[in-house]
């Protein structure tokens, strides 16, 4: 979690490889619950709540994945 100047509060989840997002129908469902969660916080709370699934894309770079459809 980090809390960012602006007030946003940011929860995110690392995973690569095996448990990435396309092939890990797992992962797929943390990530259901875990936007589920942020529209429950974002009704309650003055902070606005954002997040998703982290996987590293190169070297370096890291791709965001905050829906899954």
């Amino acid at each position: 979690m980090f809390l960012y100047k602006d007030g946003r509060i940011g929860i995110f989840d690392t995973k690569s490889g095996i448990t990435g997002i396309k092939g890990n129908v797992e992962t797929q469902d943390k990530l259901k619950g875990l936007q589920k969660r942020i529209e429950e916080l974002n009704k309650v709370s003055s902070h606005k709540y954002f997040g998703g699934i982290y996987e590293p894309e190169s070297l370096g770079e890291w791709k965001l994945t905050e829906e899954w459809e």
